[in-house]
């Protein structure tokens, strides 16, 4: 029982409604991502345009409307009382900003899209997907332009992913970012080279999956509230307050692709299921952000998953799975190996130094098109330009570049830069379980992560959305959003990896 106020109530039996079609229609998002035949483009995306109509009345119903201003003039007490309030006013007027056919028109169109930017980048044929690209920035622009004024057309759709998030506030956190990273960088380059090329050593994609097995087992992910399947691009998907998804793809001569997808899926999965039971299935459970959201997946692929004691947990299984691949190699050497730094062209299979460089590129690219600075048709010359700039490599192919990513299909734009503020808000959250975790290292080295998943679960996962992502912040650690801990963080892990 969240609060005995009969408004409240009210705007929460209507929101489970809208909840309960969100679901439905995110089940054929993982359908068609998943298991959904080709030629059923079509008819599934007259099935999402249905559902997302249906979606936007109850959203916009003028009873909803009512009972939203009916909670403006209410005393209230609680935290979750209060966050209802801030929750229901921010999804009334967003719902609200938003024509209804024009609704119903972006998610026909964006579900066809999907399946072309599929065949463009399996083709490695950019001039596919151009011109339903060119219709997505141009929905991107209006959704902004409906969400009102701002300062840069792109804070609204910043906005949109993390609360109170602007192009100012990003800038400001990623510039420094940057120059660090490049500093880095450099100084690695003239470190002493180590060898990791036997990673890429032909791994059985079944011994693949019983390593995700394992994974998921050790990460406390339960199969009875979520299954794990596989897709061209790994994602989470919320189906439900006991029905989170997560999906890999597996190489056979790149293991570790698996190996950190999974970890990275499964920490998405494990915050959406953690909200406490009084707010599971309301608009107070579930993650607060995408960048909160990103903290917890990146919190466990590296923080954990790439930590020395975690390859010393994992030895064993990796000498049993891959034999061939781990050879006579103990522990320490195998750690190197999968933290060498190398800047390449696919974001999520870059190593932990030069994954910041790949957002930043991104997020510069999505600031000009949403400003009218940059055209759809140059993006590809722009995109291997700038990956020159930032990573000193340029890919000859647009699947290594521009059309690497799902989410520019799905009109994602303000999304990316929420996977850099994951790795800060991470850091700073690393900071603080450290200090109350004293045992760290060797809880990772056991194999009982449980106590990991506790902390994260009382600390973040339990208050859902209670919290905005800057009061949860603060919170939790005490601080403001800061890039201090991640530099920090990736100096002293590098440095001793590098021996600088």
């Amino acid at each position: 029982m969240i609060s005995e106020n009969e408004v409240i109530n009210k705007i929460l039996e209507k929101d489970k409604e809208i909840n309960l079609l969100g679901s439905i229609q995110s089940l054929l998002a993982w359908d068609q991502e998943c298991l959904m035949p080709s030629d059923a483009v079509q008819w599934r995306s007259e099935q999402m345009g249905f559902i997302s109509g249906f979606v936007h009345k109850k959203a916009t119903e003028k009873s909803l409307g009512e009972l939203v201003d009916k909670l403006k003039d209410e005393k209230l007490e609680s935290d979750e009382e209060k966050s209802v309030k801030r929750l229901s006013e921010r999804s009334w007027k967003e719902a609200n900003s938003f024509p209804h056919d024009y609704v119903v028109e972006k998610s026909m169109f964006l579900s066809k899209a999907h399946s072309i930017w599929v065949e463009s980048r399996e083709k490695d044929n950019f001039s596919i997907f151009e011109s339903t690209l060119e219709k997505i920035v141009d929905y991107a622009k209006k959704d902004s332009e409906y969400l009102g004024t701002c300062d840069h057309p792109y804070d609204n759709l910043l906005d949109i992913y993390e609360e109170g998030m602007t192009v100012k506030k990003v800038d400001a956190l990623f510039n420094p970012i940057g120059d660090s990273i490049s500093d880095l960088v450099k100084k690695i380059s003239t470190a002493e080279k180590f060898d990791n090329s036997f990673l890429s050593t032909e791994t059985p994609i079944d011994n693949q999956k019983e390593l995700t097995n394992r994974l998921l087992k050790v990460m406390n992910y339960s199969k009875d509230r979520g299954r794990c399947d596989e897709a061209p691009h790994p994602f989470t998907i919320d189906l439900g307050p006991d029905d989170v998804r997560i999906t890999t793809r597996y190489h056979k001569d790149d293991f570790k692709a698996n190996l950190y997808g999974v970890i990275h899926e499964a920490g998405h999965a494990l915050y959406e299921l953690g909200s406490n039971d009084n707010i599971r299935a309301t608009l107070l459970g579930g993650g607060v952000s995408l960048g909160i959201h990103e903290s917890q997946s990146r919190f466990w692929e590296n923080f954990v998953g790439k930590s020395l004691p975690a390859i010393e947990y994992l030895y064993s299984d990796l000498k049993e799975l891959f034999p061939e691949m781990v050879g006579n190699r103990d522990a320490k050497t195998i750690y190197k190996a999968l933290n060498c730094v190398e800047p390449s062209f696919i974001r999520i299979e870059a190593d932990e130094v030069t994954y910041g460089l790949h957002i930043i590129l991104r997020y510069r690219l999505e600031k000009l098109l949403i400003e009218g600075s940059i055209k759809v048709k140059d993006i590809p010359d722009l995109w291997r330009c700038e990956s020159k700039k930032l990573l000193g490599i340029e890919p000859e192919k647009d699947k290594d570049g521009v059309l690497q990513d799902i989410h520019w299909s799905g009109g994602s734009f303000g999304y990316f830069p929420t996977y850099l503020m994951g790795n800060v808000y991470g850091a700073q959250f690393l900071d603080k379980i450290k200090d109350d975790l004293p045992e760290w290292d060797s809880t990772i080295r056991e194999g009982n992560w449980s106590p990991i998943l506790d902390w994260l679960k009382d600390k973040i996962h339990s208050v859902g959305s209670i919290y905005t992502p800057t009061n949860l912040l603060q919170r939790v650690t005490g601080e403001t959003l800061s890039a201090d801990s991640f530099i920090k963080y990736l100096y002293q892990k590098f440095s001793d990896i590098y021996k600088l």
